[in-house]
């Protein structure tokens, strides 16, 4: 991949307060090419994740089939669905006036899972699948076709936490979620060479504080005041109520997880050589290498586990530019201002 190509993405996620962030750095960050979403439940239940993902894409101003929108699974592999209500609300995005019938409809010429391996094999090795969500899609999508385990490049997840939780004392949500499927994609021999796992432990320091907020919008400001830009605020606002009310140690802000994961993926692609960009060469991004195991049942359902510490295996992020991510995120607030008709010099800063 040279320095003036794109990193193509397939994102899988449940579209909650974050996953907003990562759906705007991955379909309006130049660095990344957004092939297509599918949908999973986990935040919210997966009618309101379905549209959650149209309504934003309407916002950022996609129209139909710029970006496909795939709908996934509705539950996990063997256990109840669980939703995160008490963080999302009860429709996954609470705090901002998404639209309530988007121009966007979801795609249905094919399953998800017949959308991704046909994405998969047309760039030949090159596609990363992003999960921000439960893993229960990614988990169906290498039991049906297991030859695309050898064709996908990477796969970055946003889950697990090394000694951490957040649902329980011992479980990441998303994990937590469909720990059977968490522990079919964690433990294949074939994927945990190429998979990113982004935890807990790295995406809790992505704080959105107050100076981040403000670079976001303001309210009578020319430059700072689009309609997008009124959404990404309202909901990042809601978010940190809701974290300063439900998680201990958030008090300057809440952690956006799950854009993280794109970005570290790229870091990692830049580290390996396998993409280039002189700006920002590694971008600081740490990480140890080991087996992770996952918990399926009992006190500790959920919990993931680094074992077997070595050269090869699961890549488990440690540490990241959180400075450099912060202005990734603001860059595609600005190409979102500039696809919707905003001239260049209203938006420099």
């Amino acid at each position: 991949m040279t320095l003036t190509e794109s990193i193509p993405i397939w994102l899988d996620c449940d579209t909650g307060n974050d996953d907003t962030f990562a759906i705007l750095l991955a379909a309006l960050h130049q660095k990344f090419n957004l092939v297509g979403i599918s949908t999973v439940y986990g935040n919210a239940p997966l009618p309101y994740t379905t549209h959650n993902t149209l309504a934003i894409l309407d916002v950022l101003g996609f129209k139909q089939d710029d970006i496909k929108v795939y709908s996934g699974s509705s539950k996990p592999f063997e256990i109840p669905p669980r939703y995160a209500t008490s963080i999302h609300g009860p429709t996954g995005i609470e705090g901002a006036t998404l639209p309530k019938h988007p121009t966007i409809e979801e795609s249905k010429d094919q399953t998800y899972l017949e959308a991704i391996k046909e994405a998969v094999l047309q760039y030949k090795g090159r596609l990363n699948i992003v999960s921000t969500g439960a893993l229960t899609n990614v988990a169906k999508l290498f039991q049906t076709y297991p030859g695309l385990r050898s064709e996908v490049n990477f796969l970055a997840i946003m889950g697990g936490g090394i000694e951490l939780g957040n649902i329980t004392k011992f479980a990441e949500f998303n994990v937590h979620c469909d720990p059977h499927a968490a522990q079919l994609v964690l433990g294949d021999p074939v994927l945990k060479d190429k998979t990113v796992l982004v935890p807990l432990n790295v995406t809790n320091r992505a704080i959105a504080k107050k100076s981040i907020h403000d670079q976001i919008y303001i309210k009578n400001n020319a430059r700072k005041n689009s309609n997008a830009r009124k959404v990404f605020y309202d909901i990042i606002s809601f978010y940190g109520i809701a974290y300063n009310l439900n998680r201990d140690g958030f008090g300057e802000g809440p952690p956006i997880h799950d854009p993280l994961t794109i970005f570290v993926l790229m870091a990692l692609l830049n580290k390996l050589g396998n993409h280039h960009d002189d700006e920002a060469g590694d971008f600081g991004l740490k990480y140890v290498r080991g087996d992770v195991d996952v918990v399926i049942d009992g006190e500790h359902e959920g919990q993931t586990v680094l074992s077997k510490r070595n050269d090869t295996g699961t890549y488990v992020t440690v540490d990241i530019d959180y400075g450099i991510f912060w202005s990734y995120i603001l860059e595609a607030l600005d190409n979102s201002d500039l696809r919707n008709g905003a001239s260049e010099d209203s938006i420099v800063n």
